[in-house]
């Protein structure tokens, strides 16, 4: 692996480029935040009002991106099958 490549991780996004490249924040306005509900979502996973801005960033920053898609399954299967890891983030 590359040195410059071991400076970036990510739970959401593969590589430093696909998030440079594929990163779109839609504005709280847009009638999928609403129909998702994220204001909603974000203040019940933020541990306090410090983190909520951060938690919604995380939400509304969507990607159609094949490979980003199937990196985030492939985290949350990951995360299913090895229960120490989830611990970990506890």
């Amino acid at each position: 692996m590359e040195a410059k490549k071991l400076g970036f991780m990510s739970l959401l996004w593969p590589d430093i480029e696909k998030f440079k490249e594929v990163k779109q924040v839609i504005s709280e306005d847009h009638c999928i935040v609403s129909s998702l509900e994220l204001k909603e979502l974000s203040k019940a996973l933020s541990i306090d009002s410090a983190h909520l801005v951060s938690v919604r960033d995380i939400l509304i920053n969507l990607s159609e991106d094949t490979d980003v898609l199937n990196y985030r399954l492939d985290i949350i299967e990951d995360l299913q099958q090895n229960p120490e890891i989830v611990s970990c983030f506890k």
